[in-house]
C-alpha cells in the first residue's frame, strides 16, 4: 500500500470530512421532515429522502468503479470483482424506488450496509485510504439511522 493513502494531509481529510457531512444534510432533513412538517408534506419529504438515498447509493458504486479502474490490475480477479460490485448499488437503488416505501427504505439501507461491509474486506482495505474507511463508517451509521427513522415514521402513518 502506498504511504500517502494511509496518512493524508489534514487539508485532504478536512475537505472530505466537510463534503461527507454536507452529504448527510438531505438524509437528516428528509428524516426530520418526515416527523416534523405538516402531515400533507411528510410524504414529499419521505419520497425525496428515498430518491436521494438511491442517488448516493449509486454514487458509492461509482467510487468502487473508480478505485478498480485506477488501483486494481486490469483483468485481475480483484479488478473484475470490484467492477462487478460497483454496479450492485445502482441495480439495487433504481428498482427499490418502485417498491412500497417500507421495502424501498429497507433495500436502500441494506445497500449502504452491503457496501460498507464490502469496504471492510481485505481487498478493499488494501486499496482504500484509512481516512476514507473511517469516514465511511460514521457516514454509514448516520445514514442507516436516518433510514430506520423513515421506517419508524412510515409505520406510524
Amino acid at each position: 500500500m502506498v504511504d500517502h493513502y494511509s496518512k493524508p494531509s489534514e487539508k485532504h481529510f478536512g475537505v472530505a470530512h466537510a463534503l461527507g457531512l454536507a452529504g448527510l444534510v438531505p438524509f437528516i432533513l428528509g428524516a426530520s421532515g418526515a416527523f416534523l412538517v405538516p402531515l400533507p408534506w411528510q410524504g414529499l419529504f419521505i419520497q425525496a429522502f428515498l430518491y436521494y438515498s438511491a442517488l448516493i447509493l449509486s454514487f458509492l458504486g461509482g467510487i468502487h468503479w473508480g478505485v478498480g479502474m485506477s488501483l486494481d490490475r486490469v483483468n485481475s480477479p480483484g479488478f473484475n470483482a470490484r467492477l462487478g460490485i460497483s454496479v450492485v448499488p445502482s441495480l439495487l437503488a433504481w428498482p427499490a424506488l418502485f417498491l412500497d416505501v417500507r421495502y424501498a427504505t429497507l433495500v436502500l439501507m441494506g445497500g449502504f450496509l452491503f457496501m460498507r461491509l464490502y469496504e471492510r474486506q481485505r481487498e478493499s482495505i488494501e486499496l482504500l485510504p484509512v481516512w476514507y474507511r473511517s469516514l465511511r463508517t460514521w457516514l454509514t451509521a448516520i445514514v442507516v439511522l436516518a433510514h430506520l427513522a423513515i421506517i419508524v415514521r412510515v409505520s406510524m402513518l
